[in-house]
């Protein structure tokens, strides 16, 4: 199938939903600027919102990171948390998300504190963001330890199967 043919099926509603998020990793792995239109579109999606956002990280823009912000406000609980760890991701998103976090457009809560250890180590605005979020040295490798610990034993390609909805299911019994 050439790409065309795959940037529809990730468009398409009537593809199962496992399908499209493959297709869109591999869009997103040839790293082909014709998908960045579709992106923003897919954001939207409720099926597809998480995975989309992720993708914007690949395919940076310069008004991206505000994007995101702006999209923080209305997105539901799953959304916030792709867009939060997406902006923590890149060095660049971090700064503008600690420019927002300073400018108070996004409350500290929406913050997790293990993205907020991610930012902390990407940003370059490091004196900035400890005023908004003092970080204990010795609490941070405790956590990184942890995470450490966790990754050991549940690796990428368990992750990579991971079902969030039948995930948010058993939690909620």
């Amino acid at each position: 199938m050439e790409s065309w043919s795959f940037r529809e099926l990730v468009r398409n509603p009537e593809t199962p939903i496992g399908e499209r998020r493959e297709f869109l990793r591999l869009l997103m792995s040839t790293q082909s600027e014709k998908l960045r239109p579709a992106i923003s579109a897919l954001i939207e999606d409720p099926a597809l919102g998480p995975d989309a956002v992720r993708a914007v990280a690949v395919f940076p823009e310069p008004q991206s990171a505000d994007q995101l912000i702006e999209k923080l406000a209305t997105a539901n609980a799953v959304l916030a948390i792709a867009i939060v760890e997406t902006l923590a991701a890149r060095s660049d998103f971090a700064d503008t998300l600690v420019g927002a976090l300073a400018e108070e457009r996004i409350a500290r809560d929406q913050i997790p504190a293990y993205v907020a250890r991610q930012i902390a180590s990407s940003t370059t605005r490091k004196d900035e963001f400890s005023r908004i979020w003092p970080l204990n040295a010795a609490d941070l490798k405790k956590k990184e330890a942890e995470l450490a610990k966790w990754k050991k034993r549940l690796p990428e390609s368990e992750l990579a199967r991971a079902d969030p909805a039948e995930g948010r299911r058993v939690y909620q019994r």
